[in-house]
């Protein structure tokens, strides 16, 4: 699927969720780029240039790397400078993109402030080094879509483009049928940055969605495509 270049606000098929409801609360502060002098007070804690938050990136044709996280091996603190050096080094090697928070990312072991921090650094480090049109995809999953679409806002708020989102899995055994399809609905309505619904079966519980629940998915208009792990196994 092609990138939707003038993506329409889209309403919550719940009205639940919606873009209003997360503009209001980064206005009184409950979703905000966040300030992390508490971690290395010389890192700048601005938020990403008002040009950066107006630019449109594409997802274009190449190498897309879900990059590592990187703590310091004492404190066990997020190793920034290694972020920002490895970021600039991937771009320098001509991937087109990168994605932060995905499996490799161990974002199921971050908290909130340290995934917006990982993608805040790797953000201002392709910007410094002038990489700021490279995309970066950030992984947004969660158990509930709440805090998915939370996580969608606070990506966008620290620079990401893309947000690769799994399907909620802790009670999949007890789903009902319609349960993947409307979330993944209600999150791509009210999230700030388009979809990218990511397969893979080990990660989410054993679900994995069929082509027919992917190409239904498709015609939202903030659904942009999908990155699939799918083990086949021969007999």
């Amino acid at each position: 699927m092609s990138p939707h270049l003038d993506m329409p606000e889209t309403p919550s098929p719940t009205g639940s969720f919606s873009m209003s409801h997360f503009s209001n609360a980064m206005s009184h502060g409950a979703v905000q780029a966040p300030l992390y002098s508490q971690y290395n007070d010389s890192f700048e804690t601005r938020s990403i240039e008002s040009t950066d938050s107006n630019m449109r990136r594409n997802l274009i044709p190449g190498i897309y790397v879900p990059t590592v996280t990187f703590f310091d091996p004492v404190t066990e603190e997020l190793d920034l400078d290694t972020i920002s050096s490895h970021a600039v080094r991937l771009a320098e090697a001509g991937v087109q993109g990168i994605a932060t928070q995905g499996s490799n990312g161990e974002a199921v072991h971050m908290s909130h402030r340290e995934r917006n921090l990982v993608t805040y650094t790797t953000r201002k480090a392709l910007n410094q080094a002038g990489f700021g049109y490279m995309p970066i995809i950030v992984g947004c999953g969660a158990q509930s879509t709440r805090e998915t679409i939370e996580l969608c806002a606070e990506a966008h708020a620290n620079g990401g483009d893309f947000a690769l989102v799994l399907p909620p899995s802790y009670y999949s055994g007890l789903h009902a049928k319609s349960t993947v399809v409307d979330f993944f609905n209600d999150v791509a309505s009210a999230s700030p940055i388009p979809i990218l619904i990511y397969n893979y079966p080990p990660a989410a519980g054993g679900i994995d969605l069929n082509s027919d629940v992917i190409v239904g998915l498709s015609k939202h208009p903030n659904i942009l495509g999908v990155n699939s792990h799918v083990a086949t196994l021969a007999n």
